[in-house]
């Protein structure tokens, strides 16, 4: 069944405008990173091999370094659990966590703590989960070289030495 224009115009009655303008560069790079560990998450549980499990950690450790650059916060994933199971609700929590401070100009220092959490916990079982697909010793290593040189490759300019 269609969406008619008449539910449309009703349901946009309740539509903050203000969507998007709440935030400061901080919260805007915050939510840029929950929602990068988040798409990145779903990509390395349904990746095809190990070598792609291995960049798509990489991608996720990308976004954690975001998390930690914006915050100062240090992610200690040994203190993360580690549960595969729980792996949908974590980036579930993430994306409404974006989406209260996205939409709602809820503030990051509102959240830091349950982002914190919740990204030890996904960076510990993505780890695990990677390290058992792979017979590379120190997965997160590999990872974090192959971001940096698809990122060389793709953004050349960027890693000057004016840079």
């Amino acid at each position: 069944m269609n969406i008619t224009a008449e539910f449309v115009k009703d349901a946009m009655r309740t539509n903050n405008p203000m969507v998007g303008q709440y935030g400061n560069m901080q919260s805007n790079m915050v939510i840029h990173a929950m929602l990068g560990v988040t798409s990145e998450a779903w990509e390395l549980v349904t990746a095809s091999d190990g070598i792609n499990m291995i960049e798509e950690l990489g991608d996720i450790r990308w976004f954690f370094a975001l998390f930690q650059h914006t915050t100062g916060v240090q992610l200690d994933f040994d203190k993360g659990t580690l549960d595969i199971a729980r792996v949908d609700e974590w980036a579930y929590g993430l994306v409404d966590i974006a989406k209260r401070m996205f939409a709602y100009g809820e503030p990051v220092e509102k959240h830091l703590q349950a982002i914190t959490y919740t990204m030890q916990n996904l960076g510990r079982t993505l780890s695990t989960l990677t390290q058992g697909h792979s017979r590379i010793i120190n997965v997160e290593t590999q990872a974090e070289a192959a971001v940096i040189n698809k990122l060389r490759a793709r953004f050349p300019e960027k890693f000057t030495e004016e840079h």
